[in-house]
């Protein structure tokens, strides 16, 4: 009897371990809603804002909200305490580091919460919006890690003991001879294939590519191409 219950045990976490390691498709970032992200019990609302800065970052132009999340709707909340979260001005430092494609580039990104105590609050670095966020525990927060990093959106995932492991398929693009025919410019756009692995904690513990096609499509601009309106003529 012994010998049996430890077999059926063994088939049950076998079992469950094959479930947990089925692969599955991502949505993108946006098309999740607010109940996919697990924020902390003490934020009612995030904002992560993008802005425009010019003239040595002291000034910036109007924000574009790159990602909201919403536990209480701002129309439920005292109309003082939106407009002074509305009205929250940036952490315009050239150390932030939320969705910085550059270290340099003139975007830069904040997050803004309002806590369940009335609090606003500021940030500008990826740890502490991590830091809001609690334990990684669905696959939405696992994409919007890798999008605070700056890193493509991942098209499948599977959890893990240590968190999710995502694929990432993109496009890259190589020199080319092109099709024998004279031309300024030739490429071979092929599909490439990453790994990565997000653990709860938030953090990416592994990054890297793990796929190139071996073939791909030519494209090519030839000296006789025009542009007229954004097209090759």
């Amino acid at each position: 009897m012994k010998i049996f219950k430890i077999m059926l045990l063994i088939l049950l976490v076998t079992a469950m371990y094959a479930k947990d390691a089925k692969w599955q498709n991502l949505k993108p970032l946006y098309k999740y809603s607010t109940g996919a992200f697990h924020l902390k019990d003490d934020v009612s609302v995030m904002e992560i804002r993008r802005y425009d800065t010019y003239d040595n970052y002291k000034k910036y132009n109007k924000p574009t909200i790159e990602m909201k999340y919403y536990k209480t709707p701002l129309n439920l909340l005292k109309a003082k305490l939106v407009k002074r979260f509305k009205n929250c001005t940036p952490i315009l430092l050239e150390s932030g580091n939320i969705h910085r494609l550059s270290k340099h580039s003139s975007e830069i990104s904040n997050a803004f919460i309002i806590a369940s105590s009335g609090k606003v609050l500021k940030m500008n670095e990826i740890i502490d919006v991590i830091g809001f966020m609690g334990e990684i525990d669905t696959p939405a927060e696992a994409q919007l890690i890798l999008w605070l990093h700056s890193k493509r959106e991942g098209t499948k995932y599977r959890k893990t003991a240590k968190g999710y492991e995502i694929i990432i398929k993109y496009e890259k693009s190589y020199p080319s001879k092109g099709d024998g025919k004279i031309a300024e410019f030739c490429e071979e756009i092929r599909e490439a294939t990453d790994r990565a692995i997000v653990n709860k904690k938030g953090k990416i513990i592994s990054y890297r590519q793990v796929g190139i096609a071996k073939k791909g499509r030519v494209s090519c601009m030839h000296p006789a191409q025009t542009i007229v309106d954004g097209v090759y003529q």
